[in-house]
């Protein structure tokens, strides 16, 4: 049975060579995907995530410009992948300030998943060796950095991990808090609530997590301090402002709650979250959760930290079964470390177990973790590869010829591969340089989730005239036939088809992966560029344009 003392706050030696060690198996992850060498279209929302924290961190870089608005839109016209409003801003902040001090590079901004990946495992192994001791903390810690759904979103630059680890943070913080109250545990719980909300929407679900520990943890006289309900001042007066008057937008897309979609999303994202671990992992957990939920409970009341992580654990599902956001993988990962805690605690019950029946202690916890990483390796262990189509290497040569220093270019592909190929030009050049444009905003319109979309021309002819009037000099078209052509990108291709006098294929470097083309428009270097115009209507009522 898992010892009852609390987890020591003591940094002890051994707890930065197990953080080393934790980073070197996140960094070997991710060496082993091919992230380092691939391009930012691990998600459609990958790229965006990246020039937005690129955006920022240059208008700091600049001396913070009098007019924010304006330096913002011409870095959209450059690179229109920026997202700030669609989601909160803290994310951008850390990536920010991260790229200031080392590089705005892929590599550098990898690092920092890493770095964030690495936390949250080591959030898990000090909140579990004094319970179940350090070797058990640390496989544990190991199996969070592995599991495929945490490799996948450190190999790439999104949020996820970011709200994964501000979360598990602020439900062991508020676990400390049921046990002791005091104005330091609720301060720190709204800090990290109010950066997690601030992150990305699913930090919300940490809005259940207080009245669900003290429903679960029995602290019922709770309810009548004001450090219980203290919390919601500072999330009120710091996020509310911010989803109220900036993201409501985006918002409405996840729809409104109805009991059909939370009927199916309960039963799902329980078998999502299953589905992360495997049933040797399941069944620890479940062992875990007798021991440190079903046992104290028949015996009085459970400790805090325990209440708290399970409450993470129900907060995040009941959040995302009742939010029409749609049933990802992703949506659940939040459920993560509070999930591999209990199967800690049930690995500890196993080794006691084992240990009773007259097998040595240390043994007894090898044994078990043995059998836990073999199951596991055979069940659900994977090296996530990320795929990369050549487009680093294929921009860099790009942006190497001199004829084509000031040409504008559009990129016709899929979300993830426009949005990639506008984060390669960004990162490799000086900005802002190139204007690059989008097929699916400037020859179709579309809400962001792709919705009510339309082309905006009738006509090839049309498409044609648009190209040479402004002139776009250069259009980059992905071929890959496994992906879906709307009607825009078809037009585009009939558009270059009809005037072979004036568009020819680039002659590029070989590059196996890529399927991506590039057309040059004859004569367009002695053509100076004209206004390039965007419209933005639909999220800030009016067209902005190149300066």
């Amino acid at each position: 049975m898992c010892n009852e003392a609390p987890p020591s706050r003591r940094i002890d030696p051994v707890t930065p060579l197990v953080f080393l060690a934790l980073l070197g198996a996140v960094l070997g992850l991710q060496w082993g995907s091919g992230a380092y060498r691939a391009e930012l279209a691990g998600h459609p929302d990958e790229a965006a995530h990246y020039v937005t924290g690129l955006m920022l961190r240059d208008w700091v870089a600049a001396g913070l410009p009098a007019s924010p608005l304006r330096f913002a839109e011409n870095f959209y016209v450059h690179y229109p992948k920026v997202a700030l409003g669609h989601w909160p801003p803290v994310f951008y902040l850390v990536q920010a300030a991260w790229t200031l001090v080392f590089s705005p590079s892929r590599v550098a901004v990898l690092l920092l998943m890493a770095l964030l990946a690495a936390a949250v495992a080591l959030l898990l192994y000090l909140r579990l060796r004094a319970e179940c001791g350090k070797l058990i903390a640390v496989a544990m810690a190991l199996l969070l950095v592995s599991l495929p759904i945490v490799q996948r979103f450190t190999h790439m630059v999104m949020t996820e991990v970011l709200v994964m680890l501000l979360s598990f943070g602020a439900a062991l913080v508020y676990g400390r808090f049921l046990e002791k109250p005091a104005w330091r545990e609720t301060i720190l719980f709204s800090l990290l609530a109010v950066l997690a909300i601030m992150t990305n929407g699913k930090g919300l679900a940490l809005a259940l997590l207080p009245p669900l520990a003290v429903l679960i943890g029995w602290r019922w006289e709770l309810l009548r301090s004001v450090l219980f309900w203290f919390p919601a001042l500072p999330v009120a007066v710091l996020c509310g402002p911010w989803y109220a008057l900036i993201t409501s937008r985006s918002l409405a897309m996840a729809g409104r709650p109805s009991g059909e979609f939370t009927r199916v999303a309960a039963v799902e994202n329980l078998r999502l979250l299953a589905g992360f671990f495997g049933w040797w992992t399941c069944g620890l957990i479940l062992a875990g959760l007798a021991v440190k939920v079903l046992g104290p409970l028949r015996r009085g009341r459970m400790s805090g930290p325990w209440a708290a992580l399970l409450a993470l654990i129900l907060s995040v599902w009941a959040f995302h079964s009742v939010v029409r956001a749609g049933l990802e993988w992703r949506y659940m990962m939040t459920a993560i470390p509070p999930a591999i805690a209990l199967a800690g605690a049930g690995a500890r019950w196993l080794a006691d177990v084992l240990s009773r029946a007259g097998l040595r202690a240390a043994w007894a916890a090898v044994c078990v973790l043995l059998a836990t990483g073999a199951l596991y390796a055979w069940e659900r262990f994977t090296l996530v590869v990320k795929p990369s189509d050549g487009y680093p290497a294929l921009v860099r040569e790009l942006l190497a010829k001199p004829e084509f220093r000031h040409s504008v270019m559009l990129v016709a592909a899929d979300a993830a591969r426009e949005g990639a190929f506008i984060a390669e030009v960004a990162v490799q050049e000086r900005r802002p340089g190139h204007v690059v444009l989008r097929a699916t905003k400037m020859l179709a319109s579309s809400t962001w989730s792709g919705r009510q979309y339309r082309t905006r021309y009738d006509h090839p002819e049309d498409v044609g005239d648009f190209l040479e009037s402004v002139p776009v000099g250069l259009v980059a078209l992905d071929t890959d036939p496994t992906v879906p052509w709307r009607p825009h990108r078809q037009q585009l291709v009939e558009a270059l088809r009809q005037r072979p006098d004036r568009w020819a294929l680039v002659n590029l470097g070989a590059y196996p992966n890529s399927r991506l083309r590039v057309y040059r428009l004859a004569g367009h270097e002695s053509r100076p560029a004209g206004k390039v115009r965007v419209d933005m209507r639909p999220r800030l009522g009016r067209v902005i344009e190149s300066q």
